[in-house]
């Protein structure tokens, strides 16, 4: 599935200090018709990527959002099956992660300002596939800078801590077939489950699901909305 324009948008601008899922800005009415929900004159919102957005003069930098995001709840699983990362990043930074931390940091400002309800909120990552076997996500040993694999992870756990449901899990099924290929881990170990992802600061860990398949279409079948990079 290749990414549209659209999905390519809600990637890269990430709008109104909520979330970058743009189903609220490009819903649909009872007729089938787009609900834009442009406002008229635009605002000056503060935006995922800093809060600085200030149009302190013409052409300064900040950004007019015309398109205001105010979840009332957000429910979400990142379907994380593949080695997807920035090029050039360090250690090979998965997108899908660095977008969770982004998500996470827009719903900490959101509840912080009254905006959503921490109890409606939920971020669930999941890892699985080639992800976890040919970037070693809850394996390799990462250095632990900001930008870093290991960094993100942190930065998660971190969130989390401080009242933003997330949670990180890794695929049980994709395990087991690592171990029956002799996987070892980058310390010449055996791979076995507890050698999943554990915070070193003690501020979390990755979890082992029964399966990765079946935990996605029963998040679901919950109400979570589904989001995978391409």
């Amino acid at each position: 599935m290749k990414k549209n324009a659209i999905e390519l948008l809600c990637s890269v601008v990430l709008v109104g200090g909520a979330v970058f899922a743009c189903a609220a800005a490009f819903a649909q009415d009872d007729n089938g018709r787009i609900v834009p929900g442009v406002t008229d004159p635009c605002q000056q919102l503060w935006l995922v990527n800093g809060q600085d957005n200030a149009l302190k003069e013409a052409n300064s930098g900040g950004i007019c959002v015309d398109v205001p995001v105010s979840p009332e709840k957000l429910h979400v699983v990142f379907n994380l099956d593949n080695a997807l990362t920035d090029t050039g990043a360090p250690d090979g930074v998965s997108i899908g992660l660095r977008h969770m931390v982004m998500l996470g940091n827009a719903m900490k400002y959101r509840i912080s300002q009254g905006l959503i309800e921490a109890k409606d909120v939920s971020i669930v990552g999941i890892m699985h596939g080639t992800a976890m076997t040919a970037g070693g996500w809850a394996f390799k040993q990462f250095k632990g800078a900001p930008n870093s694999q290991a960094g993100l992870l942190e930065q998660l756990f971190q969130l989390n801590k401080d009242g933003v449901n997330i949670q990180l899990e890794a695929c049980g099924v994709t395990i087991r077939g690592m171990q029956d290929k002799g996987a070892l881990m980058p310390n010449g170990q055996p791979l076995d489950e507890r050698a999943v992802y554990v915070s070193p600061n003690g501020l979390g860990r990755i979890y082992v699901n029964q399966g990765a398949v079946g935990r996605i279409i029963d998040l679901q079948q919950h109400n979570y909305v589904y989001f995978q990079e391409d």
